[in-house]
This record gives structure tokens, C-alpha cells and sequence, in this order.
């Protein structure tokens, strides 16, 4: 739930942040880490959120595969 978090700072601050994601850092703007926050918030089941959550951790992988499922969701 760190990278979550991290994004919703992120949106608060107004300011770009990095994340941890498998051990590597990545830097997030605002736009991403909004568009990834709005998504988790939308997930109505606790199973989809946690997955969601999960996800934003696993690998850089996976993270970008949730950033490209998040902003074809929003468009």
C-alpha cells in the first residue's frame, strides 16, 4: 500500500515523487499517479483493489502494464 500512498501524495503535493517498485526507483507525476489513484478508488470489490494494490508493487512489468490499463479506462 506504500506506492498508493505515495501517489496519493503525489496528487495532494501537486509534486512528482518515486516509488519502489521491485526493488527498483521510478519517478511518477502527477497525471499518472492520479489516473492510477481514481482507478483503484473506482475498484467496487476489496479482492480488486488489493490485487490492484499488489500490482503497483510486483515488477516494472506489471506496473506499466497497469499504467496503460489505467489511462485506456480514463480516455
Amino acid at each position: 500500500t506504500r506506492n498508493l500512498e505515495i501517489c496519493r501524495d503525489i496528487i495532494n503535493n501537486h509534486r512528482h515523487s518515486r516509488i519502489n517498485i521491485a526493488g527498483k526507483t521510478i519517478t511518477i507525476d502527477v497525471q499518472t499517479a492520479n489516473v492510477l489513484v481514481t482507478i483503484h478508488d473506482a475498484l467496487a470489490e476489496i479482492d480488486a483493489k488489493m490485487k490492484f494494490v499488489a500490482m503497483l508493487h510486483h515488477s516494472l512489468a506489471t506496473f506499466n502494464r497497469l499504467v496503460d490499463f489505467a489511462w485506456s479506462r480514463v480516455k
